[in-house]
């Protein structure tokens, strides 16, 4: 392998470069090499390095570019909100996109998301309305369904169904990892992403298997909500991932396999990374590490290249058990 820890994105972020909107800044993330781990596991782990969005995560993609799909396509003219159920992840994202773009936002979320996602939403000047943990993602869906048939003004953004979602990755998210790691004479070998709409592991998984069907992909859930692998919908706390539904978007045909971690291992794993590596990574890709460690010590990855989505920061936790002093090993 080349030496070097470090790929570029697709089209560099240049500082000279003049941006006409925040929304410009999305996409186009570098992706890393977890040189330390990398080391010890005896195969190559790239981060696709989504904290380098605007509000730092993923969700950035799909809230953006799935908005300005439906803006194009006239879906959204003439209507001044959008409704979403959503995690705090997404519902950043979009709080965001729409006071970039002058669209009223309403989400629906369980109270059980972390404060800083809280604040971040209310200031964009997002309306959130409450939904029980205990009755979970499905009751925000049909809540935020009933608000958008309520509201003839509105749009729905239905990120579990809507298959632009898929689209955004497939075509933006997988060309960059593939164009970043043939720039470095490099094969994807795995992918691997947690499930929350599915559409990242889902347009990811098509884009990489387009070129190279052998491409191992990965799915992640929580193993106390292994709904993905036929098990019982239950509470974690690794936030923005396992609603407890098996979402349209998670296309089953692409994915090779699917691993079950639980909130102690996302977390540890989280914080390995930020002691080895300084990236300062969420749960979410706390839970992607740990699959990627489980996968790397088998005997037919060793030497190959595995890339695991970096979902999201870790500032969104800093009150969440991701920062308190009993999860220190």
């Amino acid at each position: 392998m080349r030496p070097g820890n470090f790929c570029s994105g697709v089209r560099k972020k240049s500082t000279e470069e003049c941006r006409m909107n925040v929304l410009d800044e999305i996409g186009h993330t570098p992706l890393v090499r977890l040189e330390r781990l990398s080391a010890k596991l005896g195969a190559q782990v790239w981060l696709k390095d989504e904290t380098r969005n605007p509000t730092g995560s993923v969700k950035d993609r799909v809230a953006c570019h799935c908005i300005r799909m439906a803006k194009d396509r006239g879906d959204i003219t003439g209507k001044k909100a959008v409704i979403e159920a959503c995690s705090g992840t997404l519902g950043v994202s979009l709080a965001m996109t729409c006071a970039a773009l002058g669209y009223h936002l309403y989400v629906v979320m369980t109270t059980d998301i972390p404060r800083a996602q809280l604040a971040q939403i209310e200031r964009y000047g997002a309306v959130m309305y409450p939904v029980s943990p205990e009755d979970g993602m499905a009751e925000a869906v049909r809540k935020a369904r009933l608000e958008h048939e309520d509201n003839w003004h509105s749009w729905y953004f239905n990120q579990f169904e809507n298959p632009d979602c898929v689209m955004v990755h497939r075509t933006m998210t997988g060309p960059e990892i593939m164009a970043d790691m043939d720039r470095e004479g490099l094969r994807v070998d795995a992918f691997i992403d947690a499930v929350a709409s599915g559409a990242t592991l889902s347009g990811v998984g098509a884009c990489l298997k387009e070129r190279d069907s052998s491409v191992f992909i990965r799915a992640v859930e929580p193993a106390e909500s292994p709904v993905l692998s036929g098990g019982t919908p239950g509470s974690h706390g690794i936030s923005g991932i396992g609603f407890g539904i098996v979402p349209a978007n998670f296309h089953r045909d692409v994915v090779d396999d699917i691993c079950r971690v639980n909130t102690t291992g996302a977390i540890r794993e989280a914080r390995r990374i930020m002691r080895m590596e300084g990236v300062a990574c969420g749960i979410a890709t706390g839970a992607n590490i740990a699959a990627a460690i489980e996968l790397a010590r088998r005997s037919d990855f060793q030497g190959k290249n595995i890339v695991v989505m970096g979902r999201d920061s870790s500032l969104p936790f800093l009150t969440t058990p991701l920062f308190e002093r009993e999860w220190t090993e």
